[in-house]
């Protein structure tokens, strides 16, 4: 039986992919994907990774600084946005990695 706690978390998980979707379509219009590794309800911390053609994209650190600035005022629970690239040394905060957090790309 699913709690609430992964009902809510479940919720907010889609609610951010779909505003991504359609906030940000400029992602999946020029070949890439946005793949949301890490979410923290109680941080309200999401990790986003763009992969694809977003990886070598010129414009990837001007969607990535949108992705910052835009998603916390589009989605009241989340306070912090982190967000890289596959081309980029990065890895995901180790204090929100689990198997639970991790998600497929949309």
């Amino acid at each position: 039986m699913e709690s609430s706690h992964s009902r809510d978390r479940n919720t907010l998980l889609k609610n951010i992919q779909n505003i991504i979707q359609e906030n940000f379509p400029q992602i999946s219009m020029h070949g890439g994907s946005a793949e949301i590794i890490n979410l923290n309800p109680a941080d309200g911390i999401v990790e986003i990774k763009l992969t694809g053609k977003c990886s070598n994209c010129n414009i990837s650190p001007m969607t990535m600084e949108l992705l910052r600035e835009r998603l916390p005022n589009l989605v009241p629970e989340i306070q912090e946005v982190r967000v890289g690239t596959n081309n980029e040394q990065w890895e995901p905060s180790s204090d929100l990695q689990s198997s639970e957090n991790k998600q497929k790309p949309f």
